[in-house]
């Protein structure tokens, strides 16, 4: 009954820490990002409500594809409207029609950001209450809350949550199949229930987006490897059945059109350019075109611990006396190491992350990429994790230079979000500000171990109170426009 509790108290506390990032993320949600950040944003509800209402899609799109378009003019844009439109698979697509059917939009024109945003802000809930529930499964409790708690005020996370993009949906439908995945079935009917619950998320997900494909591949080879062929059979079923669902559409509607419109995903994506994603990621750290650039250190450390987790996460040994004499013989002719029983749980987190990576990789070149900086938008939680986990090891032991690192990092990062919203006659004294910070995280090293843990606890509540007061005045240091009415 006691582990019940605190079982339930822990998720409630993700939840109060998701409500926070809620209402953070509902603060000039329709402003910022501005209008025309990217058009995208009206696929979605356009498509739906059409379909809903009359059986054909409906949508805008550039794709030569299309024999027949009709160029509509409206807030100052070119709408090449097409149909049946049949570019995206169709889950977000519904989701969005939908809500556009339940308000009652009476015309594709009358769609309002102020609406349509509404649904991945509300998403954004679910992602870091499952951030945190995913963390906590790998690692431990502490590592949820801190990973919780940066999901929910990263200002870099907050604008993303923002826009309305298949991928906000996409990201919360992967974490809830790695945490069915990761439980641990003890009755004899939760040995059935666990994989169908994990291929059913799976399936959601490739009919949410294409190369959302990753996770059930990722889960199917993870039963395979741990030998549960019935789990594994039962997830490779539900998700081809995901798989079929876009094409299926496709050959209802119209099959050489949608061979075509996927031949220019192909060329547009995979053959615009040298393949230089990693590169990108690294040139553009952004929310949505490339010209628009927020310099976050969170993101900037998750990427750097993300790409050298193989490096560091996963090269833990255990002591001699606890392997067997067959493992250390193993060991000695094959070169292999020793690990931690833990280890495949951390395996599994960083399994859909590098696979996903490597399949965006394979189909999307740096030159397009470059403007489309949403794509790696599910690979957000799981970078945030890695900071959590860092961070949490920091402070249990805290070390000269990993202390300067995440000041380098992370301190300047919050230096810079409080000083772009500061008047411009005091941006010169941001030196002494960083100097101050320095000291006060350096200086933390001499205190004796109790008083240091909680000065760097503060130091942590300080970085979070920045985030929250960045994120709260994204409108000082980010684009904002409101949508036209005409």
């Amino acid at each position: 009954m006691l582990f019940y509790m605190k079982r339930v108290l822990l998720v409630g506390l993700f939840l109060v820490i998701a409500l926070v990032g809620l209402n953070l993320r509902y603060i000039d949600y329709d402003l910022v990002p501005p209008f025309a950040e990217t058009n995208d944003e009206f696929f979605y509800p356009w498509a739906g409500m059409t379909w809903i209402r009359t059986g054909n899609p409906v949508a805008w799109s550039w794709f030569p594809a299309y024999p027949t378009r009709s160029v509509v003019v409206k807030w100052g844009i070119n709408f090449p409207m097409v149909s049946p439109w049949l570019e995206k698979p169709p889950l977000y697509t519904l989701i969005m029609g939908t809500w556009m059917v339940i308000n009652q939009v009476p015309d594709l024109f009358d769609v309002r950001l102020s609406l349509v945003r509404q649904i991945p802000v509300v998403l954004s809930l679910f992602t870091v209450l499952f951030t945190g529930i995913l963390a906590t499964y790998v690692f431990s409790k502490k590592v949820g809350i801190v990973a919780a708690i940066l999901y929910a005020t990263t200002p870099t996370l907050v604008l993303a949550n923002r826009l309305s993009l298949t991928e906000n949906l996409l990201t919360p439908l992967v974490l809830l199949t790695f945490i069915f995945f990761l439980q641990q079935p003890k009755k004899r009917y939760e040995h059935w229930l666990q994989p169908i619950c994990v291929g059913i998320c799976a399936s959601l997900v490739v009919m949410t987006k294409n190369i959302g494909v990753m996770a059930g591949v990722a889960v199917f080879g993870w039963y395979l490897l741990q030998k549960k062929y019935w789990s594994a059979l039962l997830v490779g079923l539900l998700v081809s059945i995901g798989i079929a669902v876009h094409p299926l559409i496709g050959w209802l509607y119209d099959w050489d059109l949608y061979r075509r419109v996927m031949a220019d995903y192909q060329h547009d994506f995979a053959n615009s350019g040298l393949p230089q994603l990693i590169a990108t990621i690294f040139l553009y750290p952004v929310v949505g075109p490339k010209n628009h650039p927020i310099l976050d250190g969170s993101m900037l450390l998750g990427y750097l611990l993300f790409f050298t987790s193989p490096l560091w996460l996963l090269q833990k040994t255990i002591t001699p006396e606890f392997v067997s004499i067959r493992e250390k013989i193993k060991s000695f002719f094959y070169r292999t190491s020793f690990v931690t029983p833990i280890q495949w749980k951390e395996k599994v987190l960083l399994s859909f992350p590098f696979g996903y990576i490597t399949l965006l990789a394979l189909l999307a070149s740096g030159d397009k990429f470059s403007f489309y900086g949403w794509h790696v938008y599910p690979l957000f939680p799981f970078l945030i994790i890695l900071v959590a986990k860092v961070l949490l090891d920091v402070w249990q032991s805290p070390q000269l230079l990993p202390l300067l690192t995440l000041t380098l990092i992370l301190g300047s990062s919050a230096v810079r979000f409080v000083f772009a919203t500061l008047p411009r006659e005091v941006l010169y004294r941001w030196q002494y500000v960083l100097i101050a910070v320095f000291v006060l995280v350096l200086g933390t090293l001499v205190l004796p171990r109790r008083v240091k843990r909680w000065a760097l606890l503060g130091l942590f509540a300080c970085f979070i109170g920045v985030n929250i007061y960045a994120s709260i005045h994204l409108r000082s240091f980010f684009p904002m426009m409101e949508q036209p009415w005409r």
